[in-house]
C-alpha cells in the first residue's frame, strides 16, 4: 500500500474516531454539535457539499469512493419527504466493500440540514435507512 494511501487512510480513520456516530438533530436538548466536514444544523445542500469538498477530494485522490456515496430520499415518521446524503468517511475493514458503519448519513429537510449520524436518522425515521 502507497504511502500517500495509507496517510489517507489513517486521516479519515482518526477523523471518523474523533467525530464519532453520535449525531446531532435540531431540538434534541443537546448544545449544537460540528459533524463531519463542519456541517451544522441549518446549513444548505450546497454548503453541505461544499463543507465536505475537501473530503471528496482526499477520497478520490485515494482512489477509494466518491461522495456522497448515495443519496435517498425517506420519510420521516409524520410522512414527510427528507434527502439524506451518505458520506463515505473512510475504511474500517479491508474487505472493498462500503458498510453502514463507513457512512453517516447528512439529514435535510427543505434542503436544510436537520441531523446527521445514524442515531438521528434512525430517531426520524423509525427505522435505519441503509443505501443499497
Amino acid at each position: 500500500m502507497s504511502i500517500i494511501r495509507s496517510l489517507v487512510i489513517f486521516i479519515f480513520l482518526l477523523t471518523s474516531l474523533l467525530i464519532g456516530c453520535e449525531g446531532n438533530q435540531a431540538g434534541n436538548g443537546k448544545e449544537p454539535l460540528t459533524g463531519p466536514g463542519g456541517i451544522r444544523i441549518g446549513m444548505t445542500r450546497p454548503e453541505v457539499v461544499q463543507a465536505m469538498l475537501d473530503e471528496v477530494q482526499l477520497l478520490q485522490m485515494s482512489g477509494q469512493v466518491t461522495n456522497p456515496y448515495a443519496t435517498r430520499f425517506v420519510r420521516n415518521i409524520d410522512g414527510e419527504s427528507m434527502e439524506v446524503m451518505y458520506y463515505y468517511t473512510g475504511m474500517k475493514k479491508g474487505d472493498d466493500l462500503v458498510t453502514e458503519d463507513e457512512l453517516v448519513p447528512i439529514i435535510l429537510k427543505d434542503n436544510s440540514v436537520i441531523g446527521w449520524g445514524w442515531e438521528a436518522l434512525e430517531g426520524m425515521t423509525g427505522s435505519r435507512p441503509v443505501p443499497r
